[in-house]
């Protein structure tokens, strides 16, 4: 964290320290969903390279600091998806614990830099920044504080030029969940709509974009490659919108018959059992009454819709 009084002058850092460095976040960042705890290995070191090279208050730290914190919270999510009583699960709870206090200091602290440093100039990361807090949050089952994070995140996402409906839709699905344990029907619904309606918006777009493309064959294989690609992408988004649409209608029910709004997610989402997190686009509730499982096949087509690189990018993506 940075130090209340001003820091000594950045070390020296050799081009070799810093090329593997900048290798190490690389790879780090593309390990994260599928091996956390390599890519935690990999953004510690990037973390001490920079921090010597820049200065812990740099802003060239924030992104690392965001990812490791990102990295971190995979950890301690994919540590605590089964616990036992032994005492060996206990330490490795208490570890998980760690981690995710951890994850949030090196987010909180990307934050603060982004802020200081012409934050209209970082919609995006400061859009990824909030949405990681809530995920946190939400982990920790604090639904109010998470609720904040991911309005945060829509804000900044909306200030984007242009604005990424797919992300969008993606924080607008969290930020239903978060109100669904809140026991907010009408402002979950609310959410909910608005998010099926950013993927129409973002479905549209690509199947603009598809049909745009040459049909006589006259674009060769890249143009059938990427027309192959926009179409899966508008299937995925359009399949999540049916059901967000049973989700809506779930919602309904609950506000008419005053139901436990927990009891409105379809039944999907509520037997999954799996994580505790809501990365990408959870679902959540499990069968033994835990509030934060997740429904994978929803999330994966979520993340990867909102990630997918069909959109052209924002004045502040690539920062």
């Amino acid at each position: 964290m940075p130090a209340e009084a001003s820091e000594p002058a950045p070390a020296s850092v050799s081009s070799e320290e810093l090329e593997l460095a900048v290798a190490n976040l690389k790879e780090g960042k593309s390990l994260i969903d599928d091996d956390p705890e390599k890519a935690v290995e990999l953004l510690c070191s990037v973390v001490r390279t920079y921090e010597k090279k820049y200065g812990s208050e740099g802003i060239e730290c924030a992104d690392v600091y965001l990812y490791y914190g990102i990295a971190l919270y995979e950890v301690a999510r994919n540590a605590t998806d089964a616990l036992g009583t032994t005492k060996t699960t206990v330490d490795k709870k208490e570890q998980a614990e760690d981690d995710m206090k951890l994850a949030w200091e090196m987010i909180e602290l990307s934050r603060i830099i982004y802020d200081r440093n012409s934050p209209e100039q970082h919609h995006s990361k400061l859009a990824e920044v909030h949405k990681s807090l809530g995920d946190i949050k939400s982990e920790e089952e604090r639904f109010e504080e998470a609720a904040e994070c991911y309005r945060q995140s829509i804000a900044h996402l909306k200030a984007m030029q242009p604005p990424s409906k797919r992300r969008i839709a993606e924080v607008q699905y969290k930020l239903s969940l978060s109100l669904t344990f809140m026991e907010q029907p009408d402002q979950a619904l609310a959410q909910t709509e608005e998010a099926i309606g950013s993927l129409e918006a973002a479905a549209g777009e690509i199947e603009e974009k598809l049909a745009a493309l040459p049909t006589d064959g006259s674009g060769g294989e890249e143009a059938e490659e990427e027309g192959r690609r926009l179409q899966e992408t508008a299937d995925d988004l359009r399949a999540v919108m049916t059901e967000l649409t049973h989700n809506c209608e779930g919602l309904r029910d609950t506000i008419k018959h005053n139901n436990s709004l927990k009891e409105a997610l379809s039944p999907g989402l509520a037997a999954s059992g799996q994580g505790a997190s809501v990365v990408g686009a959870t679902a959540a509730g499990t069968a033994d009454g835990q509030a934060q499982a997740q429904e994978p096949a929803k999330r994966a087509r979520l993340e990867e819709a909102a990630a997918a690189p069909s959109e052209a990018p924002s004045s502040d993506a690539a920062k």
